[in-house]
C-alpha cells in the first residue's frame, strides 16, 4: 500500500509513475466519475454524436484511445481545413478509416438506443482493429478503468429506470452530479494499493509506503469562517485581528488538530506487516523540512545515536526494539485548552432599530426634505427648467465618474482613458442628449477633469491613500430630539498629516454648499476618537478649478439653522 494524507495532485503524479515502470497499480481509493479519463472520453463520443460540428469534443475523442490519433495525426487532419473537423474526417476517411468507422457508428446509433445499450455496444465493437473500444482503453490506461466503467454503465441503466432514455438528459445528469466512487481496496490483489491514511484504518500490507510526510502537523487545514458557542454564531475575523477569545479559539482548535495529526501518523505507522518505507516530497518553493512534519518528527526519534547500527553489508540501519521511545511532540497531545468565557456584550439582545420607517435624509438636499428650501441656495445658475437639469445631472455624474476612476489610471493613459469612458457613457444616454453632449462637449468634459488632476494645487486630493466615493451614514438630532437619519457618499476622503479633508466637487458655483458639508464633517466627527486630526471641509470646481474651503463659523451656522445640535449624542 501507498498512504497517503489527502487525495491531492500528487496521486495522480505518482499513479502515473507506477504505470510507466510497468508496476500494476488499483489506483486511488476514491475517485469522482466525470473526472475520471476514460468516462470523459466515453462522454466525448456521445457529446460527438449529438454535435458532430463541435470540433473541440471530435478533437479529445479522436486522442482518446478509442480512435487512438497521435498528436502528428490530429495536426495533420486539422491544419488548413476548409470546414468542420468532421468534414474534415470525411475527406480523409482513408487515412483514418478506424476513426471514421468508429464515428459513424457512433452517429449512426444514437437515436435508436438507449444510453446503457449504446455504450455497452460501442465498448464491445471493433473498429477496423484488432481490439474493441474497450480493449483500447485498457491497453492505454490500464484495468484501473473498471470501476468507473461499471458505475458509469450502473448509473446509465439507473437512467433508464427512471425516465423515457435520452442521451443528451443522461449526459446533463452525469455533470450535474459529482459522484463519488470508493474501490473495495481489499480486493486488490496483487496491485500497489494507493489510498489516504483514513480509508486504510483496519487494512494491513506486507511492504507499506508513506511519501506525504513532510507537511505541518495539522495538514494544512483552514478554520470555519464561522464558529458556533452558546447557540451563538460567531464570525471569525483574520488571525491578526482576532480579540483574546479568537486567539483562544484559534489555538485550541491547532491544539486538537494536532492531536488528531499524531492519531493518524499513528493509524499510518501500523499499516505494515513487514516493512515501511517513510519518504517525503517538498514544494519547490520550500527547501527545508517544516519542524512539526511527520517526517521531522519520525527522524527525531528513530536518528539517536542508540539506534544505530549496520546491516551485513555495512549499511547503516535505524533499529528501535519493541520498546520504542516516547513519541516526539506526545506532551503537546492532550486535551485542548479550555476556551475562556465569552465576552458580556456578545450575549446582549440586538438593539431594536430605533424609528422603523422613517426616511433618510440625503445631506445634499436636507434643507429641502425638511421643506426649508430658504436656507439653501437654488444654485448658481438659477433654477433651470426639467430638461436643461437632467442634462446638468448627467453631465455631473460624468465629472465624477472620471474623478473617481482615473486617479489610478497609470498618468500617460489617463487622457485616453477619460475620452473613451465619455464617449461609451453619451452613447447609452437617450437621444435626448445628444445635441447637448456633442463630440466639443464631451472634449470639454474630459479636459476639465484632466486640468483637475493636473492642478498641482490639488495634488494631495489625489494622493496615495485617498478614497473616493466614500459611502457615509448617521443620525444626528436636532434641538428638540427628533433623529434625522443621514445617508449620503462623500466624492473624495483625505487624511493627511495633519486633518482629515472632505471634499465634495461641483460643476457651478460654490455657494449654497454650507449644510450639506456641516451634515458630512459631523457624521465623519462622530465616527472618529474625539483626539483624532481635525475635519476640514472643501468643495472644489471642477469647471472653474477652484478649491474653497468653508470655515467652521460658516458649517456651524448652517447647522444651527436647521436646528441640529453638534454637541447630541450621535448614533
Amino acid at each position: 500500500m501507498i498512504l497517503v494524507r489527502k487525495r491531492a495532485g500528487f496521486v495522480d503524479d505518482m499513479i502515473r509513475a507506477l504505470k510507466a515502470r510497468d508496476i500494476a497499480v488499483s489506483g486511488a481509493d476514491r475517485m469522482v466519475l466525470s473526472e475520471q479519463i476514460v468516462i470523459m472520453d466515453l462522454m466525448a463520443a456521445a457529446d460527438f454524436a449529438l454535435n458532430p460540428h463541435d470540433d473541440l469534443t471530435l478533437a479529445c475523442l479522436l486522442r482518446s484511445p478509442f480512435c487512438g490519433l497521435s498528436e502528428d495525426d490530429l495536426f495533420a487532419l486539422a491544419h488548413n481545413r476548409q470546414a468542420s473537423l468532421w468534414q474534415a474526417l470525411q475527406e480523409n476517411q482513408q487515412n483514418y478509416n478506424a476513426a471514421y468507422q468508429l464515428c459513424q457508428w457512433l452517429l449512426q446509433k444514437l437515436d435508436f438506443l438507449a444510453p446503457f445499450d449504446y455504450f455497452t455496444q460501442f465498448l464491445s465493437m471493433r473498429f477496423a482493429t484488432e481490439k474493441t473500444a474497450y480493449g483500447a482503453a485498457i491497453a492505454r490506461l490500464g484495468y484501473e478503468i473498471d470501476d468507473p466503467i461499471g458505475e458509469f454503465l450502473r448509473l446509465a441503466l439507473a437512467h433508464e429506470a427512471r425516465r423515457v432514455p435520452s442521451m443528451q438528459i443522461f449526459l446533463h445528469e452525469l455533470r450535474g452530479g459529482a459522484q463519488d466512487i470508493k474501490r473495495d481496496m481489499e480486493a486488490g490483489g496483487a496491485m500497489v494499493r494507493i489510498m489516504t491514511i483514513h480509508g486504510a484504518k483496519g487494512l494491513e500490507a506486507p511492504i507499506v509506503f508513506l511519501p506525504d510526510t513532510c507537511g505541518g502537523a495539522q495538514g494544512g487545514r483552514t478554520a470555519p469562517i464561522l464558529t458556533v458557542r452558546d447557540e451563538l454564531v460567531l464570525w471569525r475575523t483574520k488571525q491578526d485581528e482576532s480579540d483574546a477569545y479568537g486567539k483562544h479559539l484559534r489555538a485550541a482548535e491547532a491544539q486538537a488538530a494536532s492531536a488528531e495529526a499524531q492519531r493518524l501518523l499513528y493509524v499510518a505507522l501500523t499499516r505494515a506487516r513487514d516493512r515501511l518505507y517513510i519518504g517525503g516530497y517538498l514544494p519547490a518553493a520550500r527547501k527545508n523540512i517544516p519542524e512539526s512534519s511527520w517526517y521531522a518528527q519520525i527522524a527525531q526519534v528513530l536518528q539517536k545515536a542508540a539506534n544505530a547500527a549496520t546491516d551485513d553489508d555495512g549499511a547503516l540501519i535505524w533499529c528501535m526494539d519493541n520498546a520504542g521511545e516516547k513519541r516526539a511532540g506526545a506532551e503537546q497531545n492532550g486535551a485542548p485548552t479550555d476556551l475562556p468565557a465569552l465576552p458580556d456584550w456578545a450575549y446582549d439582545a440586538v438593539m431594536p432599530i430605533t424609528g422603523a420607517g422613517r426616511d433618510w435624509y440625503a445631506p445634499s438636499n436636507i434643507a429641502a426634505q425638511l421643506s426649508e428650501p430658504s436656507l439653501e441656495q437654488a444654485g448658481a445658475n438659477g433654477s433651470p427648467d426639467d430638461n436643461n437639469l437632467a442634462q446638468i445631472f448627467a453631465r455631473g455624474n460624468l465629472t465624477h465618474k472620471l474623478l473617481e476612476i482615473l486617479p489610478a489610471v497609470p498618468p500617460q493613459a489617463q487622457l485616453a482613458r477619460a475620452r473613451a469612458h465619455v464617449a461609451s457613457a453619451v452613447k447609452n444616454l437617450s437621444a435626448a442628449f445628444s445635441d447637448y453632449f456633442s463630440q466639443a462637449e464631451q472634449t470639454a468634459i474630459a479636459d476639465e477633469v484632466m486640468a483637475v488632476l493636473y492642478n498641482p494645487d490639488f495634488a494631495f486630493l489625489f494622493a496615495a491613500g485617498s478614497r473616493a466615493e466614500v459611502p457615509i451614514c448617521g443620525v444626528l438630532h436636532k434641538t428638540d430630539g427628533t433623529a434625522l437619519p443621514l445617508t449620503g457618499y462623500i466624492d473624495r476622503y483625505v487624511e493627511t498629516d495633519s486633518a482629515i479633508v472632505l471634499i465634495d466637487y461641483k460643476s457651478g458655483g460654490l455657494e449654497g454648499y454650507q449644510t450639506q458639508m456641516a451634515c458630512y464633517r459631523a457624521l465623519v466627527q462622530a465616527a472618529i476618537a474625539p483626539s483624532a486630526k481635525p475635519i476640514r471641509c472643501g468643495l472644489l470646481s471642477v469647471r472653474d478649478q477652484k478649491l474653497q474651503f468653508l470655515s467652521e463659523a460658516e458649517m456651524a451656522a448652517a447647522l444651527a439653522a436647521l436646528h441640529i445640535a453638534p454637541e447630541k449624542a450621535r448614533e
